[in-house]
C-alpha cells in the first residue's frame, strides 16, 4: 500500500462543480416564504426576506421581520409607554407598578371620596379630611377615643363637662 498525502497548496478549486452547485434551485428555508431561487441568490434573499427571523432589541425574543413592527408597537413588554399623569417614559411591563405609585395619579380619599393627586393624599389625611379617623387630641394625656375629625370638637366638649 502506498500512502500519499495532499497538501493544501496542491489542491485547486473545481469551478465547474461550484457553478453547478450554485445553480441548483432551492426553496427559502424561512417558514412561510414560498420563494425559490438559485442557491447563489439565497444569501442575498435571506437579507431581504420578510419571513426571516430577527431578534427584538428590546426583549430579545425572535420574530419574523414581517411581525417585528407590530411587536414593537403593541406587544413588546419592554416597549416604552408614557404615564398619562406624570408623562414619564417607562417600559410597558413596569406600567402597572408605576400607575399604583405615580405621585401625580388621581386617587380618591377612602373616607370622604374627594379626588386628589396621590402626593396630596398624606397631607389631606393628616389635616384636611373631616371623615378621616383620628386619635383624640388628648391622647397624650390618656384619652383612648378614636373618632372622625369632624367629631373631635363635640368629643372635647363632652369630656370637658
Amino acid at each position: 500500500l502506498f500512502r500519499s498525502y495532499l497538501l493544501e497548496t496542491q489542491l485547486f478549486p473545481d469551478n465547474f462543480a461550484k457553478r453547478e452547485i450554485l445553480s441548483l434551485t432551492v426553496k427559502c428555508p424561512n417558514v412561510g416564504c414560498l420563494q425559490k431561487m438559485e442557491l447563489r441568490h439565497l444569501e442575498g434573499h435571506h437579507v431581504l426576506c420578510q419571513f426571516a427571523c430577527v431578534e427584538c432589541l428590546q426583549c430579545q425574543q425572535s420574530f419574523q421581520k414581517n411581525h417585528i413592527e407590530d411587536h414593537l408597537r403593541s406587544e413588546c413588554p419592554r416597549r416604552q409607554v408614557s404615564c398619562e399623569n406624570c408623562h414619564l417614559s417607562i417600559p410597558y411591563e413596569e406600567k402597572l407598578i408605576h400607575d399604583q405609585n405615580c405621585p401625580l395619579a388621581n386617587v380618591r380619599c377612602e373616607y370622604c371620596t374627594i379626588d386628589l393627586i396621590r402626593e396630596q393624599m398624606p397631607g389631606h389625611y393628616a389635616t384636611e379630611c373631616q371623615l378621616a379617623p383620628i386619635n383624640c387630641s388628648f391622647s397624650p394625656f390618656g384619652c383612648t377615643e378614636k373618632m372622625q375629625r369632624n367629631e373631635e370638637a363635640r368629643h372635647i366638649q363632652e369630656i370637658g363637662r
